[in-house]
């Protein structure tokens, strides 16, 4: 079992990554998968042997690492996965931005542009400071929605 921290920080393992030097690494907790392929517009949208993932834990994580050319920004893609019975597309879990294409309405997922990982420390600081921003907030709606609600029972609505 681990903190809320580290599953709040999921998404810097899972999903998909640029590894400074190394390339690409694209990483899904898929248990009852029995197969999984990246797929997207670098491989025709097909199942190909450079774009499986192997699996790498007994809990369900599977992991494709690729080399730093094998994917650009402004390709998509999503996962075709194999389990017992069948199979089929299924958008991965950790992803910041999912696209519809307008013509077949299939969804996939842009790659993205950036590569920002901040430390640990430095997003508790911050994800601590818009806690209290988000509370402080809601705290003075609430605040006011209370106010206006005992004005319109004292004086009842116009």
């Amino acid at each position: 079992s681990g903190s809320l921290a580290d599953f709040a920080s999921a998404h810097e393992f899972y999903g998909l990554h640029r590894e400074p030097g190394e390339g690409w690494v694209f990483r899904e907790l898929a248990p009852n998968a029995t197969a999984l392929w990246l797929v997207g517009d670098f491989s025709g949208w097909e199942r190909r042997d450079g774009f499986r993932a192997e699996h790498v834990e007994e809990r369900g994580v599977w992991e494709l690492r690729m080399p730093p050319g094998a994917l650009r920004h402004g390709q998509h893609y999503r996962m075709e996965l194999d389990w017992p019975g069948g199979g089929g597309p299924r958008l991965p879990a950790y992803v910041r931005r999912v696209v519809q294409d307008p013509a077949s309405g299939i969804f996939s997922v842009p790659v993205p542009s950036r590569w920002m990982r901040p430390s640990r420390s430095a997003m508790s600081a911050n994800l601590q400071s818009q806690t209290w921003s988000i509370m402080s907030g809601r705290f003075s709606a609430y605040s006011s929605l209370i106010r206006r609600f005992a004005i319109l029972s004292f004086f009842g609505t116009p």
